[in-house]
């Protein structure tokens, strides 16, 4: 799968330019979420509907948004579920900068975390993306890394990296995140988007996350999350010899540089008290909708930020 990505994605990536990110909206408990939700029924059934149009409008003639990404126009450009629904947070690809609308979200977060922080150093936990590369050429302090063990692989993906990046001297980065090499307090925004569901214990990987950022440090994540439970559904476990249980039938999902990653978790609301356990002294759903910007549907992530 990798090398498909490697042969389809031989564009240039533009520069970005800054066009703003549409603001959004924090959720601090699943109670005050779920309390929102009923108070503004009427408005979220509206916004359905409002999708429903678009993507029909889609369908027949081009229909444009502003990448706040990449900082300028792009045409809208759907990928159907079966039974003609949109997957507005996976499949809606800007054909610019190549991210969808979950990396979009969340990649003009993070500039606007680092341009209010001259400086600033980020860690992503991911290298051979896009959304990695797009940051990489935007501000030069940024990290990235990936979890690969196969040794042809690293050398395909160090290639990749810096075919992504422009830049020949790049090399790929390993780290896993529960045993992160990095010294305490050394980066001030941390990212990892769609990767502690495939960590075992990720408890131990958000406490690693917490240590190596400085005092005010921000966290941003995005994984599987069920917002209307309380409780995160373990569907595999890592047993004391190294085998795997699971306690669900078994869940993979597409990687960029793997063929399919086990699935272990869906987090719930618990997912904050484990950042607040793990050293996060704050802890928030975040969520944003902005059909002008191709935002639609639930387009959600988390954010913490250390004492």
């Amino acid at each position: 799968m990798f090398f498909d990505v490697f042969r389809k994605n031989r564009s240039p990536l533009p520069a970005p330019a800054d066009v703003g990110v549409p603001a959004v909206e924090v959720h601090a408990s699943q109670a005050a979420y779920l309390e929102m939700r009923e108070a503004r029924r009427e408005e979220l059934h509206a916004r359905h509907a409002v999708e429903q149009s678009i993507a029909n409008l889609a369908r027949c003639a081009p229909f444009q948004y502003l990448c706040h990404a990449h900082g300028g126009p792009a045409t809208l450009r759907l990928a159907e579920q079966e039974g003609g629904e949109v997957n507005w947070r996976e499949s809606v690809v800007c054909p610019t900068c190549h991210l969808n609308a979950r990396m979009r979200f969340c990649t003009g977060l993070l500039a606007r975390w680092m341009q209010a922080q001259p400086g600033a150093r980020l860690y992503l936990t991911e290298q051979a993306t896009h959304g990695y590369a797009l940051l990489k050429r935007r501000f030069g302090t940024v990290h990235g890394s990936e979890y690969i063990h196969d040794e042809a692989r690293k050398t395909a993906v160090g290639q990749y990296i810096r075919h992504l990046t422009g830049d020949s001297t790049e090399s790929l980065n390993i780290e896993d995140v529960t045993r992160l090499s990095f010294a305490d307090a050394s980066f001030e925004v941390l990212a990892s988007f769609e990767v502690l569901e495939h960590v075992p214990d990720y408890r131990l990987a958000l406490r690693e996350m917490a240590r190596v950022l400085g005092k005010g440090g921000r966290l941003l994540l995005t994984a599987p999350f069920l917002e209307c439970s309380r409780d995160t559904v373990t569907r595999a476990r890592l047993d004391p010899d190294g085998s795997i249980t699971h306690l669900l039938p078994p869940e993979y999902h597409g990687d960029p540089v793997s063929d399919g990653v086990l699935c272990f978790h869906h987090f719930g609301w618990d997912l904050l008290d484990a950042l607040r356990e793990a050293g996060f002294a704050s802890a928030e759903v975040i969520e944003v909708w902005a059909p002008a910007f191709g935002l639609m549907g639930i387009q959600q992530a988390i954010a913490a930020r250390k004492a």
